[in-house]
């Protein structure tokens, strides 16, 4: 992969036509450890696909019921956070990259 952990990317889950059955970012979690986030209509449609299309023989598990992800943007963003009780030292600084929390 080009991703390095704490990397995303934004992608596209196509079927055999071409056409998109949603987009989705992946997240580099650590070596040969992804997390997709897809929409939540979406879950069990693209976690099929990707069940019914796995070459690679990965560890593939639906863990929707588990996970829940928060995208800010704008210019309060790291407000926001901070005011969530993350540090801004841990805050991403660029782009597509991420911090993974767990909820107190």
């Amino acid at each position: 992969s080009r991703l390095k952990a704490g990397e995303a990317q934004y992608t596209a889950f196509t079927n055999s036509n071409g056409g998109v059955i949603d987009d989705s970012i992946i997240y580099c979690m650590g070596p040969e450890k992804y997390l997709v986030c897809v929409n939540a209509v979406n879950t069990v449609t693209v976690y099929n696909w990707m069940v019914s299309n796995n070459k690679f023989h990965a560890d593939i598990s639906n863990r929707s019921l588990e996970i829940a992800e928060v995208a800010l943007q704008g210019q309060i963003a790291f407000e926001i956070l901070q005011s969530w009780g993350l540090d801004s030292a841990s805050l991403p600084s660029k782009s597509f990259t991420f911090v993974e929390t767990k909820k107190n």
